[in-house]
């Protein structure tokens, strides 16, 4: 099964803390540091809780290994270390840098936003949810009393809310069962798969498998519109934008 299930490492930096290293350091090779010097620099400026990170990856560069394979190593995000494999092939680190940057900060920065709309829809249905509880605890009892000493049957929807008072007891406890049932899916099986393996799985589900289709579309060309201008074919940048 290589391939299909593998165990991926966790990486100490965050998405927008590689993100903004990565810029920083595009700017330091910019202004004429070479690169020892430059992580040697950015050091100071992170936490001591990746001054392991800092150290391996200064030892790596003493040992000959390129850019990519150091953030590699210490586990950065493979989409953004693409960047930095094609800014060393064809000799351009520094525009690689700071574009890989540029863009994973924006990336982060929308799904942060996208984090703090979905709290809206979530406010949302626990407030509907208060108000139906009141709704069948408080008014449904006397609209049903009214039918009851007026002798008329019960309107259609009055027997359906009632009909629902067996289940909204018990339906915090299924909500709550499903989401500790998707984080234990994810965090033991679905994370331990291979990429492409994860996104067949996600584009094979309805309806959100067509904004993940759009979502790779968008990513796919944000990638290889930084090769045209450099004269690359549609190949060559379809690869390395994988």
């Amino acid at each position: 099964m290589n391939g299909w299930y593998t165990m991926k490492p966790k990486s100490k930096w965050k998405v927008k803390e590689q993100a903004v290293f990565i810029s920083k350091l595009g700017e330091l090779l910019n202004h004429g540091y070479p690169l020892a010097e430059a992580l040697h620099f950015l050091e100071f400026q992170e936490s001591k809780k990746k001054a392991e990170d800092f150290t391996q990856a200064k030892d790596d560069l003493r040992n000959g290994y390129p850019l990519h394979i150091v953030l590699t190593r210490l586990n950065f995000h493979p989409q953004l270390v693409s960047y930095i494999f094609y800014g060393e092939q064809y000799g351009d680190l520094e525009r690689a840098l700071k574009e890989g940057g540029r863009y994973w900060k924006k990336r982060t920065e929308d799904m942060d936003k996208v984090k703090k709309l979905m709290v809206y829809p979530v406010f949302l249905v626990f407030f509907v949810s208060i108000v139906f509880y009141i709704l069948q605890t408080v008014l449904l009892p006397k609209f049903q009393t009214i039918y009851f000493t007026m002798d008329v049957d019960q309107h259609t929807l009055l027997r359906l809310m009632s009909a629902s008072t067996f289940i909204l007891p018990a339906l915090p406890f299924l909500i709550l069962g499903l989401l500790l049932f998707l984080y234990v899916f994810k965090r033991f099986w679905f994370n331990r798969l291979c990429p492409l393996r994860q996104r067949r799985l996600l584009m094979g589900i309805p309806i959100f498998g067509t904004f993940i289709k759009l979502y790779e579309t968008y990513f796919l060309l944000a990638n290889s519109v930084a090769y045209f201008p450099e004269g690359y074919r549609l190949t060559i940048a379809s690869n390395y934008s994988r």
